[in-house]
């Protein structure tokens, strides 16, 4: 018995995938009325976290987290 040959087409090639991993932090918005003013509720580490929205008043546990571009524009230059 030999070694096992695997076919190799060129249909079949696996695409690089890359992950990127940051440490940053975003800014959490309501994913329904796009309002940063988020409540966190219920004790963290025992539930999924629930945000509140302070501006529409609905909860959600999947806030979106934006991350803001910084503008290097000098002013007055």
């Amino acid at each position: 018995m030999g070694e096992r040959e695997t076919p190799s087409n060129e249909d079949d090639r696996e695409e690089d995938i890359k992950i990127e991993v940051s440490q940053k932090r975003g800014i959490l918005v309501c994913p329904f009325c796009g309002s940063a003013d988020l409540v966190l509720l219920g004790v963290a580490g025992l539930t999924p976290p629930l945000y509140l929205c302070r501006k529409c008043g609905r909860t959600t546990y999947t806030p979106l987290e934006i991350f803001p571009e910084n503008d290097t524009k000098e002013s007055g230059t």
